[in-house]
């Protein structure tokens, strides 16, 4: 049986209204859900197992923008997944990224974060979080993983993992910040692998899980 394609206009208004469709219907190509101010919105699906149920609470509208795609929400987004999984991850969110050229090395997906500033309220890129295909030949595909963040005014590649060759890398003019102590205030031994700047010695030292040692020389300081 062929499914019908769900009326790609929806209107909901600030009073109570549900839209129910049914099992042998799918989305259209372009579905628009007009959402009135005041509208409680919550969005369900529910697969052919009653145990499976996908559900989003987007909050209350407080604002809707016709022409630039955007609806303001009163609170925060909410994304559940009931299932009967009990000791395994299941995913939640599901991003994806499709080109209608042909995939290369550098193609990827990524979340941004925007915040608004003293002088743009509409908000301006603060942050984002990525993956990107670093061989995206599909018989040894492999990627990375990155973290962007806003410094004076521009997005800054601050951390990526390298799956390559196994690395943490940092972005350029950045640098990883190990901890400084004396010899009095560093505490006791007995963790291993802890490192530190000894600011007393001037040295860096690391703990065996017995000793802190020098790590130029392994000797015990």
């Amino acid at each position: 049986m062929a499914r019908r394609s769900i009326p790609p206009e929806t209107f909901l208004s600030n009073t109570t209204q549900t839209h129910t469709w049914s099992a042998d219907q799918k989305w259209a190509d372009c579905v628009k859900i007009f959402l009135g101010c005041g509208c409680d919105v919550r969005l369900f699906w529910k697969g052919a197992c009653c145990s499976e149920t996908f559900r989003i609470h987007v909050g209350t509208v407080i604002c809707c923008h016709g022409g630039d795609g955007q609806v303001v929400l009163e609170g925060h987004l909410q994304i559940e997944t009931l299932d009967a999984t009990n000791n395994a991850v299941e995913p939640t969110v599901q991003i994806a990224h499709s080109t209608t050229g042909c995939p290369a090395n550098g193609i990827g997906t990524s979340i941004r974060w925007f915040v608004e500033t003293s002088g743009a309220p509409a908000g301006q890129q603060i942050g984002q979080l990525g993956y990107l295909w670093t061989n995206v030949t599909h018989a040894c595909r492999t990627a990375d993983f990155f973290i962007n963040v806003c410094q004076s005014q521009s997005q800054t590649e601050w951390l990526r993992f390298v799956t390559a060759s196994k690395e943490v890398q940092f972005g350029a003019l950045h640098y990883l910040k190990i901890p400084a102590f004396t010899d009095c205030n560093r505490g006791c031994p007995g963790t291993a692998g802890r490192l530190i700047f000894n600011s007393t010695t001037n040295t860096l030292n690391y703990d065996n899980g017995t000793n802190w040692l020098c790590i130029n020389d392994g000797c015990t300081t």
